[in-house]
């Protein structure tokens, strides 16, 4: 990214010599897809722009992609005290996506080498907040219903048929060890539709 680094041939890393690089990891949904990418571009901490650079997550596939901690995982590296923007793409799409949310947290040790970065700002396309649940019906209309979007703390998730109020399906998540306290169903919430201050009830 920064213009003092140099490509290494044959390969896709670069050889930044005396240039202050933090590391920066983005944790989105496992439910995103594999082939969604993050395009940053700014300036180094003298004002310098830096090369546009692109990062994608190369974490395989988690075991149980319905757990409550399973993510998708992007790691940045970029020139300490920069002042960067990002945005999210799927595939070789060029419309700006969000993931629903994208968590930030530097890997490395704080002013190790440098001060973190002046500003990372992920842009975020406007929504309609009308529905904050996805698949509220557990895939009511769908042959054996579905889970998608639907996440468990603990005992899985799984579409029973049955629902409330006359409708086909609901969800399951069932704890068969026994002395267990902590299982749920979850979801993530599109953090967009999220105001500080108030209360939600589903």
């Amino acid at each position: 990214a920064d213009s003092r680094c140099a490509s290494v041939e044959g390969t896709c890393a670069a050889y930044c010599p005396n240039v202050c690089m933090r590391s920066l990891t983005v944790a989105i949904p496992s439910s995103t897809p594999p082939d969604t990418k993050l395009h940053i571009e700014g300036t180094s901490s003298d004002g310098q722009s830096i090369n546009p650079v692109t990062f994608m997550s190369y974490k395989k596939e988690p075991k149980d992609p319905t757990s409550l901690t399973a993510h998708r995982i992007m790691h940045v590296a970029l020139p300490a005290g920069g002042s960067y923007t990002a945005r999210f793409t799927e595939g070789y799409g060029q419309d700006t996506v969000w993931p629903r949310y994208a968590s930030t947290s530097y890997e490395d040790t704080p002013n190790e080498c440098g001060e973190n970065f002046l500003s990372f700002d992920i842009e975020q396309p406007s929504v309609s907040c009308d529905e904050l649940i996805l698949n509220g019906n557990a895939g009511e209309g769908m042959p054996g219903g579905s889970i998608e979007n639907w996440r468990h703390i603990a005992g899985g998730v799984q579409v029973v048929e049955g629902g409330a109020d006359g409708s086909a399906y609901s969800l399951l998540s069932n704890n068969t060890q026994p002395g267990g306290k902590y299982y749920a169903l979850a979801q993530y919430l599109d953090t967009r539709c999220m105001v500080e201050g108030y209360m939600y009830a589903f």
